[in-house]
């Protein structure tokens, strides 16, 4: 991911599963920061959910479910 983010002005973040299942933030660009105002070590702080209005939080986890599930 790194290198996308260092080619891109653009809106981009990179995750990964942690052990626990968690979305784990790996890494953000310039434009995603600039777009949002948070950064890598904010998301890493104080999670996703900072970045996804309330009233979305459910739909935005359940892909993410979805695939810690196994389905496709």
């Amino acid at each position: 991911h790194h290198t996308i983010s260092d080619l891109t002005a653009d809106y981009c973040w990179a995750a990964a599963a942690g052990p626990d299942g968690s979305v784990v933030a790996e890494g953000v660009t310039d434009g995603f920061t600039k777009l949002l105002g948070y950064t890598l070590a904010d998301i890493q702080k104080d999670g996703w959910d900072v970045v996804v209005h309330p009233d979305e939080r459910d739909a935005a986890r359940q892909p993410v479910e979805r695939l810690m599930r196994g389905e496709t």
